[in-house]
């Protein structure tokens, strides 16, 4: 789920697809848990530089696309490359030379079809 997260953050569409920032529902539990210690990184260094010590940079999502359609692209994009990751997962070691045989002609098929789909190489 972390991993989902960081993705979305990543990709600037955490704003774009209607999740709220947990911050921003709660800015002042946040505050008393950033003086608790529990986000030391959050604390603003620049602004202790101006007088206001202990104002914590709430996280935000930068996207560099602003309208619709381009936000759009980037959930696909984002959705592609989460149906790889769980697609693309290995499988687990065989458990003997049956199991091995049965998982070499397994790739060997998706070798096949993969070549196939990809077009004429002539």
């Amino acid at each position: 789920l972390r991993f989902v997260n960081l993705l979305l953050h990543r990709f600037g569409v955490f704003d774009f697809l209607g999740f709220r920032k947990a911050p921003d529902t709660d800015v002042e539990r946040y505050r008393r848990e950033i003086n608790e210690g529990l986000y030391p990184a959050e604390i603003n260094s620049s602004s202790e530089k101006h007088g206001s010590p202990g104002i914590p940079n709430l996280p935000w999502t930068s996207s560099p696309a602003k309208d619709v359609t381009t936000l759009l692209v980037v959930v696909e994009e984002l959705l592609h490359l989460v149906i790889i990751l769980i697609t693309e997962m290995p499988t687990p070691p065989p458990r003997d030379k049956q199991a091995h045989a049965m998982e070499a002609k397994r790739r060997l098929r998706r070798e096949v079809v993969h070549r196939l789909a990809s077009g004429s190489k002539t």
